[in-house]
């Protein structure tokens, strides 16, 4: 959540009192965006995994994403970057525009 809440902290001019909402949220029974990166967990991830993102979207930080994948556990990983929008919204569409990379991926990884 770092990453996120940095640009959008930073759209509503207060990215410089991150440390002030973290407490905040921690005193709300919450965790410090710092804690709450899938950074921790990727390793633990250990079936085939497709990582989709919009590269150049207002909300994305290329190299967390990169970090991200390249700290999951498995040895079957794709990472599929979107390119040619900035909005986020085009990453939930994608696939349903786009179906034969998923399509492919379950053909590959799903059968009984």
């Amino acid at each position: 959540m770092y990453y996120p809440m940095k640009v959008f902290d930073t759209a509503q001019g207060v990215g410089d009192f991150m440390n002030v909402l973290d407490e905040e949220q921690n005193r709300l029974g919450g965790f410090s965006n710092p804690d709450m990166t899938p950074h921790l967990f990727a390793p633990n991830v250990k079936i085939p995994t497709l990582v989709s993102q919009v590269h150049h979207g207002s909300w994305t930080i290329p190299d967390d994403v990169q970090t991200t994948f390249d700290l999951l556990g498995s040895t079957e990983k794709e990472l599929l970057w979107i390119e040619g929008t900035p909005r986020r919204f085009d990453e939930y569409n994608y696939f349903g525009q786009h179906p034969e990379k998923m399509l492919a991926w379950f053909s590959n990884y799903m059968k009984s």
